[in-house]
């Protein structure tokens, strides 16, 4: 089950249930209280009422909240964003409330993060998002030259993030090849360059069989990294002791 629909499902269960939630509401906030046109949407995609009255008290802060936790990211970041999923805070389960959110235009199912509600405000993933870009074409220029004259793919996982820079990623690198060609030593050119990376971690080098990647679409394409396309795989691991690879067909 993908991220979006789990956090959906969530949804759906636990607004149903009166458990407590962060935002704490005034009788005349609460009675003068309009929906705008989001949080109707919002409504209507969990099959809830969108008529604010018919709503429990424990609903009515819940769609609160996620609306001031997007207000919170488009004032931060002066862009729009979108509801992609929500889990309110539930003590006897010990979830702690999170907003799951994309920016308009993003991919829905591939480029959400969470927004959490904090003792001074709110945090938020968004730089995770907005960084891998950088970190992709970061990749790619090191690698120029090396690839060259192949049809490749470059898949980059952030796995921290400081001072709004990515610290540390991972890196998965798809290169299409008939089965006579020298991966091996594409392997050792890649690995000579992705070593001078501090903030790289492991990463992962496919040689797929030629028209693999033109199937691929954003967030799937690792299902196509099967037996029947995949000509060989390579894993590069960094430790304490230095970094360590090898094809999986070497032992």
């Amino acid at each position: 089950m993908n991220k979006v629909k789990k956090y959906i499902i969530l949804t759906v269960i636990i607004l149903i249930a009166y458990i407590g939630v962060n935002a704490v509401v005034s009788d005349v906030q609460r009675k003068n209280y309009k929906l705008n046109d989001r949080q109707i949407a919002i409504l209507k995609e969990m099959d809830m009422s969108t008529d604010w009255e018919e709503l429990t008290n424990y609903q009515q802060d819940c769609i609160m909240s996620i609306e001031e936790m997007l207000e919170y990211l488009e004032k931060k970041y002066d862009k729009e964003f979108c509801y992609g999923g929500y889990i309110a805070e539930n003590g006897l389960y010990n979830d702690k409330e999170e907003l799951l959110a994309y920016a308009k235009g993003d991919d829905r199912e591939t480029d959400c993060f969470g927004v959490r509600p904090t003792k001074f405000g709110y945090e938020d993933d968004y730089a995770y998002i907005y960084l891998l870009p950088c970190v992709k074409d970061e990749c790619v220029n090191e690698l120029d030259g090396i690839l060259d004259g192949y049809n490749y793919y470059i898949d980059p996982v952030i796995g921290e993030v400081k001072n709004d820079k990515a610290q540390f990623f991972s890196l998965t690198i798809v290169v299409e090849m008939d089965e006579n060609g020298e991966y091996k030593k594409l392997g050792r050119d890649i690995e000579q360059v992705l070593d001078k990376n501090n903030n790289l971690g492991n990463y992962w080098i496919y040689i797929v069989n030629k028209g693999v990647i033109k199937r691929f679409s954003e967030g799937n394409y690792e299902d196509f990294l099967t037996e029947d396309n995949v000509i060989n795989h390579y894993r590069s691991t960094k430790n304490s002791e230095g970094r360590k690879g090898k094809w999986e067909d070497v032992d």
